[in-house]
């Protein structure tokens, strides 16, 4: 049986329509990327929209995707009235945003995340009945734990500052790393499984690859931050655009930096020597 968003949304508003109170109505949106969406309702009051991706689709592999979130954010805005509560899912992870501090910027808004332990792997695993039942029990508890979010029986926390950055940092990585891995080639992976000192391979697996592809890009976007950091402190810095410079000239920036950045903190390091003497 072919699973798309539109079985796989209906099934989760058949769980929510169970139960007493609640109604869930599906929204299909034929945009850029196609998006199935439920509004939900306790009684008469619009309580949230939720966005659905697969997490086998590329736009389905983080509910952090910050183009996914943004779209939801708007649409549950669009509302009229707009419900205080969106939420991004791709099953495996659903995550409610909240709109209550409109002070926070978006991708910082989220209040409470859910994890399935039977985690999905590939479209056939959403006709696994155990996996089935665990994500309707699953939406169930969220539906119900918005309802007393609003009741004011229970209360939801944003996260500390910084936190909500780094969860999405980790999630765009991995996602990206997902892709990358399948394109190393094989004498770069074996040039930097040396330079790392692990025991000598003839052959790599899914797994090594993905080592490889992590590694690069936290030690990209290490170098991104720092760059960004530096510009904030420093605005007279040459800027940046990534869309019309080639990689290598890139490289070479992000390098120079990194390479003053040593140069700085070896003075600074020299001077503090100089003054305990």
């Amino acid at each position: 049986m072919s699973i798309d968003e539109r079985t796989i949304v209906a099934d989760v508003k058949s769980y929510i329509d169970s139960l007493d109170g609640f109604r869930a109505e599906v929204e299909e949106h034929a945009e850029k990327i196609k998006r199935m969406d439920l509004t939900i309702y306790y009684g008469r009051r619009l309580i949230c929209t939720a966005e659905f991706k697969r997490p086998t689709t590329i736009e389905g592999k983080t509910p952090r995707n910050f183009d996914v979130v943004m779209d939801a954010f708007l649409k549950a805005s669009n509302k009229n009235p707009p419900p205080r509560f969106f939420v991004t899912s791709n099953f495996n992870e659903t995550i409610l945003w909240d709109n209550s501090d409109t002070t926070k910027p978006v991708m910082a808004r989220d209040v409470y995340t859910i994890y399935l332990e039977r985690k999905i792997n590939n479209d056939e695993d959403f006709e696994d009945d155990e996996v089935r039942e665990e994500i309707k029990r699953k939406m169930q508890g969220l539906v119900s734990y918005i309802k007393e979010l609003y009741e004011g029986t229970k209360k939801a926390h944003y996260k500390p500052l910084g936190e909500s950055f780094i969860l999405g940092l980790n999630a765009h990585l991995e996602s990206a790393a997902s892709v990358i891995k399948r394109h190393v080639p094989d004498k770069v992976l074996q040039k930097w499984w040396k330079d790392q000192g692990y025991v000598p391979k003839v052959t790599f697996d899914d797994s090594d690859r993905e080592k490889i592809a992590k590694y690069s890009l936290y030690v990209l976007a290490n170098k991104v931050v720092f760059y960004y950091v530096l510009r904030r402190m420093f605005p007279a810095i040459r800027k940046i655009d990534a869309n019309k410079e080639g990689i290598d000239d890139l490289k070479a920036e992000l390098g120079f930096m990194l390479q003053r950045r040593e140069e700085g903190v070896r003075r600074l390091r020299n001077r503090i020597r100089g003054k305990r003497g």
